[in-house]
């Protein structure tokens, strides 16, 4: 009996201290509609005029409309949009979800943190992405002195070599405990660093909250007020949004997920993307900064730059000569790869996507001037393995 009650003892105080575990095991199911249940920072609106998108001056063809609606249908996907030259030609919402609705972005709030960093360093709140990510948060030294060799392009890039452990099927894993942390600034203090900075590409969350621990030391604002002053207000955003904070009294924003917006502001931010940073006149974002997302900057880095990704099922061979019958066969580009391989980017596939763990997409194709925004759970289609399949499909069918 003794002995029940010390293990009832060990096992409260177990649950008491490592609170993820309670908040983990709670939430363990990513419900899109939890999202008002964890402490949050407005992104506000202001009295800028809202942007809108036009109308299309022709109907978009029925076969093609048909086709989305069929398959969007028990997909469990909430909301579908498709604009192309800021014309919106595809808005849909399903299982009870409306437009005036924030939905969760989870990691495709990695993207918008990325954007935050170009304004610092446009600004020059940030001197150089070379800088040691130290510089900004010097508390790490003292758990591991090899964090002074890694730069904010390493954690921008997932490269920082930090010891992090990403397994989502264990609620004790580094990415749960984070997620679920009352306290990021002391859960970052934990860190230590397992390889060389730059050498290898691992994604680990981790990488974009200290990403956005490093914009609110340089610029003096939390990530919410400075995403509300730069990109929200300018851009005529539609609704204030959500960004979630680990804790109300300490307020550390989520930097690597929690963005929680409407579908539109969503494709708003998709756009600014397609339009090198300028939003009609004004410059966002450094069209330099934008830029980094080109395939061949995104193949030539393991097909992930700056917090953004690039479709990854491309054939590889192992030399220019074996690779230039599919080049002229796609009228592609041959690009080498970070393996050394020879990769054949087809000529149609120019997009670059933010993606959310359960299958949120904003996907962007300069060349086609096309946005699309998928938002949702796990994806349910026979036709296709992912909604991230789909998402491209379309993005060639438009």
């Amino acid at each position: 009996m003794r002995l029940l009650l010390v293990v009832a003892c060990l096992f409260s105080t177990i649950l008491l201290t490592d609170c993820h575990l309670v908040r983990g095991f709670k939430y363990r199911k990513l419900d899109p509609k939890d999202i008002k249940k964890y402490p949050a920072l407005p992104v506000q609106t202001g009295n800028f005029e809202t942007f809108c998108y036009k109308t299309p001056e022709k109907r978009p063809n029925e076969d093609w409309v048909t086709y989305l609606d069929t398959a969007l249908l028990d997909s469990k996907t909430f909301a579908f949009l498709v604009i192309r030259n800021d014309s919106l030609l595809y808005e849909k919402y399903m299982d009870d979800w409306e437009e005036v609705q924030l939905f969760p972005s989870y990691s495709v709030a990695k993207s918008f943190t990325s954007a935050l960093t170009g304004i610092a360093l446009q600004e020059g709140k940030i001197k150089n992405l070379d800088e040691p990510i130290t510089n900004y948060l010097p508390e790490l030294l003292k758990k591991d002195a090899r964090f002074a060799q890694v730069s904010i392009q390493h954690v921008l890039d997932m490269r920082s070599g930090v010891k992090f452990s990403e397994k989502y099927q264990n609620l004790n894993a580094d990415v749960w405990k984070m997620a679920f942390s009352a306290d990021l600034n002391r859960f970052v203090q934990y860190l230590s660093v397992e390889k060389p900075a730059g050498q290898v590409f691992e994604y680990k969350s981790v990488n974009s909250q200290l990403l956005g621990m490093v914009v609110e030391r340089a610029v003096g604002k939390k990530l919410s007020d400075y995403l509300t002053e730069k990109m929200w207000r300018p851009m005529g955003m539609e609704s204030s949004a959500l960004w979630n904070i680990d804790d109300p009294k300490k307020q550390t924003v989520k930097g690597f997920c929690c963005l929680n917006a409407t579908a539109r502001d969503y494709a708003r931010f998709g756009s600014l993307y397609l339009h090198k940073g300028n939003w009609h006149g004004q410059q966002i974002l450094p069209q330099s900064w934008v830029e980094k997302c080109s395939p061949d900057t995104l193949a030539a880095n393991g097909f992930y730059k700056n917090q953004w990704w690039m479709w990854r099922r491309f054939p590889q061979f192992p030399d220019s000569l074996s690779a230039e019958a599919e080049r002229v066969k796609t009228k592609g580009t041959i690009l080498k790869s970070e393996n050394k391989q020879y990769v054949v980017v087809p000529a149609k596939m120019k997009a670059y996507i933010a993606k959310g763990i359960l299958g949120q997409y904003i996907y962007v194709n300069p060349e086609t001037n096309v946005v699309i925004v998928r938002l949702g759970k796990y994806w349910k289609y026979k036709g296709f393995k992912t909604a991230e399949a789909f998402v491209y499909d379309v993005g060639r069918r438009v």
